[in-house]
């Protein structure tokens, strides 16, 4: 709909014409803001009538009288604004038409044809008997405007050959009519006479290209060579070629190559050469699939290395024939292509060239410069890395800081400097997925280390925002290891972490006041693990607080288990409970069963899911692909690298084996229950795991969710246990066993 684009925004002040500065000028610099302001902004239909039929201001002062009705200019003023608040009803958006609801642009007060005769009568009768030149060509105006958007085309057009043309005023309205014009042509599917006039306005308006641009419609070669051949001028013909040039599926380079032949000195052909540029950068500055030694960066596809070589080749072709003025600009343009390319010492002696005072050229010819110098570098050393440091410190807004972290990044890998490597690109929580011993270890020592450059200061700073770097990197290693279930060094780790570490905080939303509120008491990181991980519940939901997740307190039967605790109390407390289940008797039996507990709450399923992934809550895990129990390599990025660590999901084995072990042990049949229930939990979660994450079974078989020769510890629940008190509150709440009893499959 492109008579609604081509002037859908044009506010009611431009109806009225433009601002105070013109009507302040029009009546000599006689009237201040406040009486311009109520006379064309303020003023309606009725009160412009009023005034002038009675001369009456309403109070307003004596030198606006003068100036209205004194002169003939002033006279002419009133009639014209009283004819434009006529026309504004039909250029406002309406809310109660049909369709305005659903439109994004809005939709215009429908004109009926004699609301359209009546209104273009008064026009016409104004335009015959007005004098002043600026007048008559905003009636003009109104009355090309008016047919337009009551799609009277004809008449928009006739009304503009008919009425603004002969008037020789190349003022602004003078192209606002001309885009309504455009807009009619198009309407009448005249669409290079529309193209054409859509150039000429973007050409000489500033506020009109946006407009323009999003007005052009011309989608075949025919009728834009026909357009090229109605533009007047050079200029117009090159703002016909940017018109064309900035669709998105267009070819940029050919653009340049068009305007350049009519018009090489246009400043379009600088602005399409940078819609052409940022085209290659896209397709330049994407990073690879994967990482090896070959992968740099910049990286281009087949296609765009064919592009950018055509660019690189059209660039010093117009350098070399001398007709463009800023040569200083393309000289810096041909630099950074040859970037691009990975031609760093040619961009760097092309950059070299250029001897312009032009701080804008300046800036580019020193980031261009620099990053052919970055991409040069084989080895980061200690004299690169302070020349880093120097241009970062000189340039404040570090806009080419990703490309330098990019080619560092790479480089550092090939090097075997994982640290600097993984900070070019993540801060901590880029290892909380993988917890990548090698990476860690080197962190350690690089954010440990007494004597560093002030260019590792400054990337630390830049990428560490943690306020006990150090402390988070030993919980990190700790917790790399306790996930692995080496448990002693763990704690080796654990001890040098601040007993209140917290790092990670969970929020939840407040939905009166709109905001994220932190929440107090939960499991932060390090600190403030709950009892109740080594807990169970015949139902556990997510969204349940600790306190109510779980109703098992077998726990208690432990004093060196605290209530709340932080990793190296939990991981001591893992440890004695490990020492009291090699043993034969109840309490054997129990810290089995809390084993069985504590592997399956930190499993995929259990909820504690999140505990080793540093997740702040066990709604969603971000970390997590799939079930299965293999490990799983995670896509998790650092530079190029995919696959820097490993998810593995064994926890329900080992859970399902400490709940076999304490049933096989224990002489109390309300914990042989317990741990046959919670045995049958880890059986299900292990058939998930096993069937490529098939939640239910084959061909959307339900059944085997709760059939025998998925859960055969059902069959172990019902002939040994039946007669216990868990096993009527397993029959209360687990519909699996519900169905099992019923179906017995």
């Amino acid at each position: 709909m492109p008579d609604l684009r081509s002037v859908g925004w044009f506010c009611i002040l431009h109806s009225l014409f433009l601002t105070s500065a013109g009507w302040k000028k029009y009546f000599n610099n006689q009237l201040n803001e406040q009486e311009l302001h109520y006379l064309v902004y303020q003023s309606s239909v009725a009160d412009l009538s009023k005034i002038s039929t009675s001369k009456s201001l309403k109070g307003i002062n004596d030198t606006l009288k003068k100036q209205i009705y004194l002169t003939d200019k002033g006279i002419e003023a009133i009639n014209y604004l009283l004819f434009a608040k006529k026309c504004e009803q039909f250029a406002v958006f309406a809310e109660d038409e049909e369709g305005a609801a659903w439109s994004y642009m809005g939709v215009r007060r429908k004109m009926t044809k004699p609301e359209f005769m009546s209104t273009a009568k008064d026009g016409n009768i104004l335009y015959a008997a007005t004098k002043n030149t600026d007048i008559k060509l905003r009636i003009a105006y109104q009355l090309v405007r008016l047919s337009h958007y009551g799609g009277f085309n004809d008449d928009a057009i006739r009304y503009f050959n008919t009425y603004v043309e002969p008037l020789k005023q190349k003022t602004l309205l003078y192209y606002y009519a001309l885009e309504q014009k455009g807009g009619a042509l198009f309407n009448q599917k005249k669409f290079a006479e529309a193209g054409c006039a859509f150039a000429e306005v973007f050409h000489n308006t500033t506020d009109r290209k946006v407009p323009c641009y999003a007005s052009f419609r011309i989608s075949n070669q025919m009728s834009f060579d026909k357009a090229i051949l109605l533009c007047k001028t050079p200029n117009e013909k090159a703002a016909l070629y940017v018109l064309r040039g900035f669709n998105k599926f267009s070819n940029g380079l050919s653009e340049m190559k068009n305007i350049y032949s009519v018009a090489p000195n246009s400043a379009y052909l600088e602005l399409m050469a940078c819609r052409a540029l940022l085209q290659m950068e896209h397709t330049a500055f994407q990073i690879p699939n994967q990482y090896n030694d070959k992968s740099t960066f910049p990286l281009m596809n087949a296609s765009g290395k064919v592009y950018l070589q055509k660019a690189i080749l059209f660039t010093e072709t117009l350098l070399k024939e001398n007709k463009v003025k800023r040569t200083d600009f393309w000289q810096v343009y041909l630099a950074h292509l040859y970037l691009l390319n990975g031609n760093y010492a040619k961009s760097q002696a092309t950059a070299q060239k250029v001897t312009s005072t032009d701080n804008l050229i300046l800036a580019q010819k020193d980031r261009t410069e620099f990053c052919a110098y970055i991409g040069s570098l084989k080895t980061i050393d200690a004299t690169a890395e302070a020349k880093i440091y120097q241009h970062f410190l000189k340039n404040k807004d570090d806009k080419q800081k990703g490309f330098v972290y990019e080619i560092l990044g790479h480089n550092y890998i090939l090097q075997k400097n994982l640290a600097k490597a993984f900070l070019c690109h993540n801060n901590f929580s880029g290892l909380y997925g993988t917890l990548n011993i090698a990476i860690i270890n080197d962190l350690i020592d690089f954010v440990g280390s007494k004597n560093k450059s002030t260019f590792e200061e400054k990337l630390i700073a830049d990428k560490i925002t943690s306020k006990e770097p150090l402390a988070e990197l030993h919980d990190l290693k700790g917790t790399h290891y306790f996930k692995n279930d080496d448990l002693e060094n763990a704690l080796i780790w654990y001890k040098k972490v601040p007993k209140n570490l917290s790092f990670l905080k969970l929020h939840d939303y407040d939905y009166d006041k709109n905001i994220y509120v932190e929440k107090d008491g939960t499991f932060n990181g390090y600190s403030n693990i709950y009892a109740g991980i080594f807990s169970s519940k015949v139902q556990t939901y997510f969204d349940n607080a600790e306190e109510n997740a779980f109703n098992d307190n077998s726990y208690k039967s432990f004093d060196f288990i605290p209530a709340r605790m932080n990793k190296q109390e939990l991981v001591e407390a893992l440890i004695e409970l490990k020492k009291t289940a090699v043993g034969k008797d109840e309490q054997a039996a129990k810290a089995n069963f809390l084993l069985g507990n504590f592997y399956y709450n930190t499993s995929h399923w259990g909820y504690y899911r999140n505990f080793f992934y540093y997740e702040p809550g066990n709604y969603y895990l971000s970390y997590i692909y799939g079930y299965n129990t293999t490990a799983n390599t995670i896509k998790k990025t650092y530079n190029y690298n995919e696959g820097t660590g490993l998810i593995t999901s064994n926890n329900p084995q080992k859970a399902y084996d400490y709940f076999i072990k304490a049933e096989s042990i224990s002489s109390n049949n309300e914990l042989k229950a317990k741990s046959v229930f919670q045995a049958s939990k880890c059986e299900l979660d292990l058939f998930f795991a096993n069937n490529n994450d098939n939640y239910f079974g084959y061909d959307g078989n339900y059944k085997l969710l709760y059939s025998t020769s998925t859960r055969p510890m059902f069959k172990r629940l019902k002939d040994n246990y039946s007669q216990t008190a868990y096993y009527k509150e397993i029959q209360s709440n687990c519909n699996y066993f519900k169905y099992y009893l019923q179906f017995r499959l």
